[in-house]
């Protein structure tokens, strides 16, 4: 599987950079801490649909197929990638409005704990949900619904996340376990739903 993800990333070269760019543009143009879920998810939606694109456009399943290499490493490497490309994402973007914060350049207290777990439940959710619909229907065929449910749904994600901590408060309970319970939610979701892309894939 780590070879595989090293090629990934390899083959990737330009994507990362466009994921950098974004990373680093995002917050400057918003300027609220909140939308740290945005860009972690639509990090993860350049990098890991883009490279499903690819992959369909080069018929690289037919030379997986070829390969002594195991159904579970070929959809488990996308399923990593999701979490390595977010955490990536995420951490430019924590210094980017560190350094934001200290300029007075936003203006809100941070609260950098609450805004990584929402990011988290936020990705973990929108990939498990979709990956195996790309899985099973391939990425020509899902792109057009499954870029709504990205899209809408991180950008409605600091909305939610907001509603979330109201209603924790007036609950009595913290919106970081509330979070917390949220993002191991979220990794059981992409547990279940990689072996549920193995199994498709294991079919095709």
């Amino acid at each position: 599987m780590l070879k595989l993800i090293k090629t990934d990333f390899s083959i990737s070269g330009r994507t990362l950079i466009l994921v950098l760019i974004y990373t680093l543009i995002f917050p400057i143009l918003f300027r609220y801490s909140a939308y740290m879920s945005t860009v972690g998810a639509l990090s993860v939606y350049i990098f890991v649909l883009g490279l499903f694109a690819a992959e369909e456009r080069d018929r690289v399943n037919l030379l997986y197929k070829i390969m002594p290499v195991r159904a579970e490493d070929i959809v488990g490497a996308k399923y990593a990638e999701c979490v390595l490309v977010w955490a990536i994402a995420t951490v430019i973007n924590v210094i980017v409005i560190f350094v934001m914060t200290k300029n007075s350049m936003i203006t809100e207290q941070v609260n950098y704990t609450d805004n990584i777990l929402s990011s988290f439940v936020t990705m973990g959710i929108v990939a498990g949900v979709t990956l195996p619909f790309v899985y099973k229907y391939g990425y020509t065929r899902s792109r057009i619904p499954i870029m709504f449910i990205w899209i809408g749904l991180a950008f409605a994600t600091p909305m939610t996340a907001s509603v979330m901590g109201y209603l924790s408060e007036e609950a009595g309970f913290p919106t970081t376990a509330v979070l917390a319970a949220g993002a191991v939610i979220a990794a059981a979701v992409m547990a279940v739903s990689a072996r549920i892309s193995v199994g498709i894939y294991k079919k095709e």
